[in-house]
């Protein structure tokens, strides 16, 4: 009886230990991330932007009580990075899960809030269901709220949230980005507008004007035959500090019809004073094999090389790592300026570059009688003409103006310094730094929706270039594919014949072996009752 009792005790006891310990740990996280990218450990940046909070943030999650079977990892994925935000806020953060479908006043908030209903399919009773629900959140901070509207998926999600609590810190100073457009039509790149509008506030810029110096960032889409009012407004933003990335397309595209209209060199002759000579070309690269064309009413497969697919041996920059779909679709070929052009007063390199991304070494650069029809069969480029070429880079220099000297092209607009009550700017104060990317088109709504890396390629170089905070590397930690290698005639073949021969060899030597294994233990036994009979007599 008294082994019973003090068994009983020592039980009650470790239970109580156990519990305690959990109360006790239960504020600190410790987990061992054994994936390559270490994608469920959350980024030093996240880290130091939840340390920095000065006041409450509050984040309420709206979902609906029965959610699907195949929503559960996303549900439970979030709860986990929720716990992980809340122990590095030092208590300033907290959430709440709010059940819609259970209080019609929860149902009412939803829809002030712009969380909408989305569609489920449940399973009851053996039969499939559908039905309305919710699985969205929204982000309070001092007076200010954001929201992520539904959750899909939870690749991305440290960024979605991470990104919406930098922008809520932010409160009035929130970072603006100009949009212009170049021989491009705005409403082709409205879900690249959207997603910058999560982050910045966006604003279209017509480069016949002055540009806003609040622009903390100037994204160009395409080229076209500029005004020198227009490169002069540019020039000067410039020249004053302002950031530029520009999406180059010297060669317009309509993939309705496939014609193509290229620029004359002469209207691009303006780039060469900000490092680069562009001419209108095309590049091809068989890095994508095959791509989905409507024909006939259904998706077939053609070979394509005018898109480019971008491969790691390509990537040259943090701007682009772990993008596996990264996707160039009519691409040009960017080129640098002499590069031992150097500074005649200063004697020094008037240019430096970084390399942003190139193309395989089998890359094909046309210059004319473009042909980008997919059904339209091209006869293979000379190999002494295949080549490696650079699709976007970064240059950095002190600029100069390009209307210093007053160039032939510019002989008749001398009146632009004159009439500029700004004031003129021959010369950056301090160094500056300019991004081509030689493609514009990738960026537009189909391709952006067919490659989910292009729009996540854009965004990494602007949440670099306004925020300077490595964001783009909690986006470059996302699951990355890993296709099945394709293998050269060579690697074929021996795999066919390993397969063929190989097999029946290692089974046939694996016999051979026990054979002659079994035939020494016979002869051995055979030796040994042979002496045992000697000893015997």
């Amino acid at each position: 009886m008294r082994k019973e009792k003090m068994f009983l005790f020592a039980s009650v006891l470790a239970f109580l230990n156990i519990f305690l310990l959990n109360m006790f740990f239960r504020h600190f996280v410790y987990r061992v991330d054994l994936t390559q990218n270490r994608i469920y450990t959350l980024h030093p940046v996240t880290k130091e932007i939840l340390k920095n909070l000065k006041d409450y943030l509050t984040i309420e999650i709206y979902m609906s009580s029965k959610l699907p079977p195949e929503m559960s990892p996303y549900k439970q994925d979030l709860f986990d990075l929720l716990e992980e935000y809340r122990n590095y806020s030092n208590g300033l953060l907290r959430y709440t899960v709010y059940y819609p479908d259970k209080d019609p006043k929860i149902q009412a908030k939803t829809r002030r809030l712009g969380i909408p209903e989305i569609t489920f399919n449940v399973v009851e009773k053996d039969q499939v269901k559908v039905v309305n629900g919710h699985f969205g959140l929204a982000l309070f901070y001092k007076d200010k709220k954001e929201k992520i509207p539904v959750i899909s998926e939870t690749e991305n999600l440290e960024y979605d949230l991470t990104s919406r609590i930098l922008k809520l810190e932010e409160g009035e100073n929130i970072k603006s980005v100009g949009l212009a457009f170049l021989g491009q039509k705005q409403d082709d790149y409205s879900v690249l507008k959207s997603e910058l509008e999560k982050l910045y506030k966006v604003r279209v810029v017509n480069l016949s004007y002055k540009i806003p110096e609040n622009i903390n960032l100037l994204l160009i889409f395409g080229n076209k035959k500029m005004q020198p009012k227009e490169i002069y407004k540019l020039d000067q933003f410039i020249l004053k500090g302002g950031k530029v990335v520009w999406f180059l397309q010297p060669v317009s595209i309509n993939y309705e019809n496939f014609t193509t209209k290229p620029m004359f060199k002469k209207d691009l002759k303006f780039l060469e004073n900000y490092g680069i000579e562009l001419k209108p070309n095309l590049v091809k690269d068989p890095t994508l094999p095959f791509i989905p064309m409507m024909t006939g009413g259904r998706a077939v497969l053609v070979p394509y090389h005018y898109f480019v697919k971008i491969t790691k041996r390509g990537v040259h920059h943090h701007f682009a790592r772990n993008l596996e779909q990264l996707v160039l679709t009519w691409p040009s070929a960017i080129d640098t300026v002499v590069p031992n052009r150097v500074d005649t007063v200063s004697n020094k390199k008037k240019f430096n570059y970084q390399l942003i991304l190139t193309t395989t070494k089998m890359a094909f650069r046309k210059e004319g009688g473009y042909s980008i029809h997919p059904f339209v069969q091209e006869p293979p480029p000379p190999k002494e003409e295949l080549n490696e070429y650079i699709l976007a880079l970064i240059v950095e220099s002190k600029f100069k103006s390009a209307f210093v000297n007053d160039t032939n092209l510019f002989k008749n607009w001398k009146n632009l310094k004159e009439t500029d009550t700004t004031g003129f700017i021959k010369e950056a104060k301090e160094k500056n730094r300019i991004i081509f990317v030689g493609n514009a088109v990738f960026l537009q709504d189909p391709f952006v929706q067919m490659y989910k890396d292009n729009l996540d390629f854009m965004m990494n170089i602007v949440n670099a270039f306004v925020y300077g905070k490595d964001l783009t590397q909690i986006r470059a930690r996302e699951v990355a594919e890993r296709p099945i290698k394709k293998l050269n005639t060579f690697q074929r073949f021996l795999f066919q014949q390993g397969i063929t021969f190989g097999i029946p060899v290692i089974i046939l030597i694996f016999g051979i072996l026990r054979y002659t294994r079994r035939k020494i233990r016979k002869r051995i036994f055979t030796q040994q009752e042979e002496t045992k009979k000697e000893e015997g007599k």
